[in-house]
This record gives C-alpha cells, sequence and structure tokens, in this order.
C-alpha cells in the first residue's frame, strides 16, 4: 500500500477556513469518485502547509493508499517538463 506524503510542516499558516472548506469537500464525494484538489497561490500564503496536513488528516478516509507528486512549480528551471 503506497503511503508517499511528505512529512507535516511544523508550522501552520492560519489556513483554517482553506483546510475547512477542502475537508468539507472531500468528506462530500461519494465513495466512487477519485476527487482531485488543487492548491494553487503564491509563495509563503500557507500552499504547501495546506497540501501537506490535509492528506494525512484524511489518510484513513483513502485506504488503498495516498501519494504526494512534487509539481516543481517554484523551483529553479521550473515546473516538470510534459511527458
Amino acid at each position: 500500500m503506497a503511503r508517499q506524503l511528505r512529512p507535516v510542516a511544523t508550522a501552520w499558516t492560519k489556513r483554517e477556513r482553506e483546510h475547512a472548506l477542502l475537508t468539507r469537500w472531500l468528506e462530500d464525494q461519494p465513495a466512487h469518485a477519485l476527487p482531485v484538489a488543487v492548491v494553487t497561490g503564491p509563495v509563503g500564503i500557507g500552499t504547501s502547509s495546506l497540501s501537506e496536513r490535509l492528506p494525512h488528516e484524511l489518510s484513513g478516509c483513502y485506504p488503498g493508499g495516498q501519494c504526494y507528486v512534487d509539481l516543481r512549480g517554484q523551483a529553479r528551471g521550473g515546473p516538470c517538463p510534459a511527458p
């Protein structure tokens, strides 16, 4: 079973509103759904901490495993090239 999540950051940037919205939306999905949420925003506003914390908290809802993919949006050299 794949459990490929990044560790949760110790610093939490007060994204409770977004956290609650995403949690509610994911929990409201039908059992057969494959929900995908995109978290985006400028550097330093908490997008990474939100996208790292939420999968850990909801991992029990996805017993088949979890996968983390770094798309390198802010990395030197730019995002991942298209396949």
